[in-house]
């Protein structure tokens, strides 16, 4: 599905860890500007840089 370009489903039985609820709590609470901010060194940290 991802190479068709189509976001793959989450599947309904899906239940995310406390440690996973946490950091999407976190960052819900962030300002917008801060959430892309956060999310965007997140990408950088995994090696692909969003601005190149």
């Amino acid at each position: 599905m991802i190479k068709e370009g189509t976001v793959v489903p989450v599947p309904a039985n899906y239940k995310m860890t406390r440690e996973a609820n946490i950091v999407l709590t976190a960052l819900q609470r962030l300002e917008f500007s801060q959430q892309i901010t956060v999310l965007g060194n997140a990408v950088v940290d995994m090696g692909v840089d969003p601005l190149a």
